[in-house]
């Protein structure tokens, strides 16, 4: 996916847990390295709202932690996309105490639910489900997956989305529209 975002110009925000930031910090560079951004989405992507308190500060704090590991200079997260949109006020406070806003997402390509084979037909799902209804801010959530756990239907998508989008005028930017 990152090879296809590069040869587009286009940069994403990544929303990595801190198990994956763990498990493959030379991604997480070479995202951060290539100008995406990268955003907390718990340690181990539990549902937020069965957690204490302590327990979502906990998640938060070590994927923080490993992220910030994983790029020399010490990258901060400043977004928190909770596991499965699953949040109370209490995780939207200990995120923002922790720097981050809490973010959600417009259009949901529901590749999660698809195959790891592949198949054009899931992948004419994802990208109509990225597309429409069109919208003038989409935020697209999309899974790339990890190595041994990849989703070629979702990143052969990503071109045709991005052809899209572009052809229509839209800009690609972080979620407050950097």
């Amino acid at each position: 996916m990152l090879d296809i975002l590069k040869a587009n110009g286009v940069r994403a925000t990544f929303f990595m847990t801190g198990q994956y930031a763990r498990a493959y910090p030379s991604l997480v560079r070479r995202a951060v390295g290539e100008g995406h951004t990268i955003g907390n989405h718990s340690y181990s992507h539990p549902n937020m709202t069965k957690l204490s308190s302590t327990s979502q500060a906990a998640q938060m704090d070590s994927a923080t932690r490993y992220i910030s590991a994983a790029v020399s200079g010490g990258y901060k997260p400043c977004f928190f996309r909770p596991p499965y949109g699953a949040y109370t006020s209490t995780t939207v406070s200990l995120a923002r105490t922790r720097g981050m806003s809490t973010v959600k997402w417009s259009k949901d390509t529901r590749d999660y639910t698809t195959p790891l084979y592949l198949s054009s037909s899931f992948q004419r799902t994802i990208v109509y489900n990225a597309t429409n209804p069109l919208t003038s801010h989409p935020d697209i959530l999309m899974h790339d997956g990890s190595p041994g756990n990849y989703r070629q239907n979702t990143v052969n998508s990503v071109q045709r989305i991005i052809t899209f989008y572009k052809s229509r005028g839209y800009v690609f930017t972080d979620p407050i529209g950097r």
